[in-house]
């Protein structure tokens, strides 16, 4: 089993989660950044990277725990380094929807959350909250796990336009909150 098994429902139970579907809270100040166009996932994390110099891996292994089925690949795991080599703590996870159906990314984004955490942990980091996003490439699903309580974003999908909000809410997801 690996994380393309796992359905929002399916993670929830097997890492005894409290899943809390209310709106998260972004701060009402969120960073000015420029507007940029883009049409798909990765031109957007593209652009994240190079303003902001992160990490981005696609389509890589991230094997955590295989006792818990936290293996398999990442479509993005992102990182506050912008070493591109190896994956450093702390991580940020966006999940492609697959057949642009954005319930069907969910499971899978919440497992390579808590891989994520695990990861985070095991790297010596204290507790930090730990984003994810679903996504189809047109809207974007934002998800915080702190500790065993997963918040997902209410029914609120961002679109892809405005590109201004979007890239504000994923800069503060991959710098978990905290300045770069």
């Amino acid at each position: 089993m690996s994380y393309n098994a796992f359905t929002l429902q399916s993670a929830v139970i097997q890492f005894d989660l409290k899943f809390i579907g209310s709106d998260l809270s972004f701060p009402s100040v969120l960073p000015t950044l420029p507007e940029y166009a883009a049409y798909v996932i990765a031109p957007m994390v593209a652009t994240l990277r190079q303003i902001h110099h992160i990490g981005i891996h696609t389509g890589v292994q991230f094997n955590v725990s295989t006792v818990e089925n936290l293996t398999g690949q990442c479509d993005f795991l992102i990182t506050l380094s912008d070493e591109l080599e190896i994956i450093e703590a702390p991580v940020l996870v966006i999940t492609q929807a697959k057949e642009s159906v954005m319930t069907e990314g969910e499971g899978r984004c919440v497992a390579q959350m808590i891989a994520a955490q695990r990861f985070n942990q095991e790297s010596g980091l204290p507790p930090i909250p730990v984003f994810g996003c679903v996504t189809n490439g047109f809207s974007w699903r934002f998800l915080k796990l702190a500790g065993d309580v997963m918040q997902g974003d209410g029914a609120t999908e961002y679109r892809l336009r405005p590109t201004k909000v979007l890239m504000q809410r994923l800069y503060y997801t991959v710098s978990g909150g905290i300045m770069l």
